[in-house]
């Protein structure tokens, strides 16, 4: 795991808002049945393709549910508002521009609705943070959507990133 903080230590981020896109899957189901033993429901954004798919007893303790689908982009403009930090599980593709165009297109709206930091789950052995390229296609696009949040943050010294 990677994680730059930049003035934002992982540690003050207990109480924010988290949005977890996307939410439905096996990854984002598990993350927030996990994160919602430990931080008050309130302070959670579930954005979903599916957003009928989160059990109602996570509705009814106070989650928010949003639509929002990596193949729709346009859904996602707006679907990270209110929230402090998005854990961005990544997209289930091989095709290599369109997967980091994506994930991409997320992280940008994200900083665009005041996220500050940013979770990428990428997927396990990309690399080792200073491979540029892999050999295996797939790889790629994880490789690229990595470095993307470091760019940020220099530009951004508010924004900070974990690599997953």
């Amino acid at each position: 795991m990677q994680s730059v903080t930049n003035n934002l230590p992982i540690s003050a981020m207990n109480n924010n808002t988290l949005a977890i896109f996307p939410a439905s899957g096996g990854i984002g189901g598990s993350t927030y049945r996990h994160l919602l033993r430990l931080i008050d429901p309130k302070n959670v954004i579930l954005v979903a393709r599916t957003p009928s798919s989160i059990p109602s007893s996570y509705k009814d303790a106070g989650v928010v549910t949003r639509y929002g689908d990596y193949d729709k982009l346009e859904t996602l403009d707006n679907a990270f508002e209110g929230a402090q930090c998005l854990n961005l599980i990544s997209y289930a593709s091989i095709e290599h521009e369109r997967c980091f165009q994506v994930q991409k297109y997320a992280i940008d709206v994200a900083v665009k609705c005041g996220d500050t930091h940013v979770f990428y789950s990428s997927l396990g052995f990309a690399g080792t943070g200073t491979t540029t390229d892999s050999l295996a296609f797939l790889m790629q696009a994880h490789l690229d959507t990595e470095r993307y949040p470091a760019k940020i943050a220099a530009e951004i010294p508010s924004f900070s990133y974990t690599i997953v």
